[in-house]
């Protein structure tokens, strides 16, 4: 695996045992799916500056995406039946080379998801489905 660039992985693992096979590893794209162990996304810092896209599907259990920020070359996040909050969003919108957000059925802890913030990214493609327009601001 030490040459693999693209990871896919499902089912329930937990972090520390993601973090142990990742470690030192030069991974660029990362897809995580049907986890219920993960509850946050912290152990993604063990692939160093050179993790570019991440995608995170069906993890009902993943509370905070915060961390994102921390990952430098972070360029594409694509979200599906993931909770999304406010807090979160500020923090996409903290990614320094970020250029697409895909968000797709989020669970929502609000009645409504504030995309304003992520407006500032320049270039930014962003795909929101699976929300009523009502309960999305700041997107068209």
């Amino acid at each position: 695996m030490s040459h693999a660039r693209h990871l896919d992985i499902t089912g329930d693992i937990s972090a520390a045992e993601l973090e142990a096979h990742l470690d030192g590893h030069s991974i660029e794209t990362i897809g995580i799916a049907d986890n219920k162990l993960l509850t946050d996304l912290a152990f993604l810092r063990c692939c160093g500056a050179r993790l570019k896209q991440v995608a995170i599907r069906r993890c009902p259990t993943v509370e905070s995406l915060t961390f994102l920020p921390e990952l430098d070359a972070l360029e594409v996040v694509d979200l599906d039946a993931v909770r999304v909050s406010a807090v979160d969003v500020g923090a996409m919108a903290r990614i320094s080379r970020l250029r697409s957000v895909f968000i797709s059925y989020p669970s929502m802890e609000e009645e409504e998801l504030n995309l304003t913030p992520l407006r500032a990214v320049a270039g930014l493609k962003l795909n929101v489905s699976g929300l009523p327009k009502r309960q999305i601001i700041g997107y068209r």
